[in-house]
């Protein structure tokens, strides 16, 4: 390498550690241990793939037990939401309401239709709002996961590149290094079908630390909030985020919230109101 070459390397290594800090490595596992991370990982995201890799050790603690138990038992195990207990097909549906005083409020919904392909399980299509809102999405073949959340950011995202005409990259990387480095994770529980059920809540706010906040300062105090059950269809209960107002006894100046409103088989239609 270079002097030259490796002084650039030196200048930009640098301005990394100065935006993120040093890395912390986590303690390696053994290789089997790894090897099995690994592949719970491929189909979920990191937070995700280390709790059912820690579910799955807590129900199995050695790799012989593992190999012992039948199938139905280490896919519970390992089973953190998503589409395990959603009998295909059928379609997952979202209530979504907008309201406050930034933007025109609307009240849609949302579709998450689970398909067999074959013997496949499962490829989801999503309609995510109707009209001049809907967005359009791209099938998802041999889905792992519910994709709800990733679709409500997708639609987040490009809101707040229209209303502060930043660019909906920086958006989407400060949500993902909020989601990783600084989100608050609370147990809780949550009223679904005439019953309550656990659930895991997940805040962050992506601009609060942001050293660009300035640029949109009215969204610089939003909340993200992710509900998560493992015993509700789909696993995902409720997203909002939240425009806080001057105050903290004022409502929201904005906010949008999908909640479940249920599973239903996925050759019926939905009413038309």
């Amino acid at each position: 390498m270079s002097a030259e070459l490796r002084a650039k390397a030196e200048r930009i290594h640098g301005l990394l550690l100065e935006r993120y800090g040093q890395p912390q490595l986590r303690e390696r596992l053994d290789p089997l241990s790894e090897l099995v991370l690994t592949i719970i990982s491929q189909n979920t995201a990191d937070r995700n793939s280390h709790r059912a890799y820690a579910s799955l050790r807590e129900h199995f603690p050695t790799w012989e037990e593992v190999l012992a138990a039948p199938v139905e038992e280490v896919a519970e195990a390992i089973q953190i939401g998503g589409l395990a207990n959603v009998k295909a097909p059928a379609s997952l549906r979202y209530t979504y309401v907008r309201s406050g005083s930034l933007e025109p409020g609307f009240e849609d919904e949302v579709r998450i239709d689970v398909k067999l392909k074959g013997k496949v399980c499962c490829t989801v299509q999503g309609s995510f709002l109707t009209g001049e809102r809907r967005m359009a999405l791209p099938e998802i073949e041999e889905a792992q996961a519910n994709p709800v959340i990733l679709y409500f950011l997708e639609r987040d995202i490009r809101e707040m590149e229209r209303v502060t005409k930043g660019k909906s990259g920086y958006f989407r990387k400060r949500i993902r290094m909020t989601m990783v480095d600084e989100a608050k994770v609370r147990d809780t529980k949550v009223s679904y079908e005439g019953r309550e059920v656990d659930a895991q809540e997940v805040s962050l706010t992506p601009y609060e630390t942001d050293p660009l906040r300035a640029r949109f300062e009215t969204y610089a105090q939003k909340r993200y909030t992710f509900v998560l059950a493992s015993t509700v269809p789909g696993g995902v209960y409720q997203v909002r985020t939240a425009v806080p107002g001057a105050l903290p006894s004022d409502a929201p100046v904005l906010e949008e919230v999908m909640t479940l409103a249920g599973p239903m088989p996925g050759n019926k239609q939905p009413s038309k109101k």
